[in-house]
């Protein structure tokens, strides 16, 4: 679950600002200023300590992005490439990969999630802000960490000298400063790893958090009966494909009336936005060489992005395929059913951390989706 500091929105921000200097100011007089270190490994620890702090200053600072005033839909582009909706706080239609944040009360482009750390959101513009900080972290961790291990090593081989003779205060500022030091290396190196494996693969948090979702329903009836409504809506007359799989399948116990394809697995599904390794942290990061400059920013406008070929999508529908509402037959207690069970999974289902998606900040009254229909 998220950390949340609702009352005190500046406590995101002072602890680990607070963190970050005790941290860096014990490290470089205990660890390196005393001479346990030879000059161009202090400078090596001095500078990623700096380039710490500034990519926090401009993770906090720089905003996420939004969508301008004057941003257009294209109708005819609808169907295939997004939902088509309209947020009615920030009067103004939503780009793909859009959402509301509801503590930052704006939308976001390419919403990765609202973080309380920076009090701020992570989106389109400052997420290779935000990335980079977590690189730097975890380099300047690595390095001090080296050096702490060697301080520990040294106070366990003078363990039998008089008491006297110990530095005590030392001694005991450095054993606070490693126990700190392989917390904030746990936490943010998972973080890190997190954010990794999503800007390699070209999925926002919010993203990776519906294919959770979607892996979970893959084979319920709600999910197909949601799926093939929305495509008889966005292709009216058009029959549903028929799916394939490349792999085999042993599934039975479906009814001879299910709505689940017996030849098409999650693993059938495509993401429409990873493409290639490269094209994907592109995307996220920028062009290479500035995936370390503390100003670089990410490629593109933040409203459009590159997608697989069309090819290889089978279903054709916008992501997420079964997120659109639609209307049912009011008459038929079995689809009246079916669409009260999506709406409450949609807004409580959660993930192996017990996250739903208001803990990534995403304000669900404006999560409505229209079909799109033609005029």
């Amino acid at each position: 679950m998220a950390v949340q500091f609702v009352r005190w929105p500046w406590l995101g921000v002072a602890i680990p600002g607070s963190v970050i200097a005790s941290l860096g100011a014990t490290s470089i007089y205990y660890v390196f200023k005393l001479g346990y270190a030879t000059p161009i490994y202090r400078s090596i620890f001095v500078g990623s300590y700096l380039m710490v702090c500034l990519s926090y200053y401009m993770a906090i600072k720089t905003p996420p992005g939004s969508p301008p005033k004057n941003f257009k839909i294209v109708k005819t582009e609808t169907p295939k490439k997004m939902w088509y909706k309209y947020c009615m706080k920030c009067k103004i239609y939503k780009p793909e990969r859009c959402h509301h944040c509801k503590t930052c009360k704006k939308c976001v482009l390419r919403m990765d999630h609202h973080c309380p750390w920076t009090m701020n959101c992570v989106g389109y513009k400052n997420f290779p802000h935000f990335q980079r900080f977590l690189w730097w972290v975890t380099i300047a961790l690595s390095h001090n960490m080296v050096f702490l291990f060697k301080r520990l090593q040294y106070y366990y081989s003078i363990r039998n000298l008089p008491y006297y003779l110990v530095p005590i205060t030392e001694m005991t500022i450095i054993i606070l400063n490693t126990l700190l030091s392989s917390l904030v290396y746990l936490t943010v190196g998972i973080l890190a790893l997190r954010i990794i494996w999503s800007m390699v693969n070209n999925k926002t948090m919010i993203e990776s958090w519906e294919l959770e979702r979607i892996e979970e329903q893959f084979y319920s009836e709600r999910f197909w009966f949601n799926i093939r409504s929305n495509f008889a809506k966005i292709y009216p007359g058009k029959p549903f494909p028929k799916l394939s799989s490349w792999k085999l399948h042993y599934r039975s116990k479906l009814s001879e009336n299910s709505l689940v394809p017996y030849d098409f697995s999650y693993d059938d599904f495509v993401f429409p936005y990873s493409c290639s390794l490269y094209t994907n942290m592109v995307s996220s990061m920028g062009p290479i060489y500035l995936w370390f400059w503390p100003w670089g920013g990410p490629s593109g406008d933040g409203l459009h992005y590159e997608r697989n070929t069309e090819d290889e999508d089978q279903l054709q529908l916008p992501f997420p395929p079964d997120g659109a509402d639609f209307e049912p037959n009011v008459h038929d207690a079995e689809v009246s059913s079916t669409r009260l069970d999506n709406e409450d999974v949609l807004k409580t289902w959660s993930n192996g951390f017990g996250e739903t998606l208001t803990d990534f900040g995403v304000d669900l009254e404006t999560e409505n989706i229209e079909t799109y229909k033609h005029k």
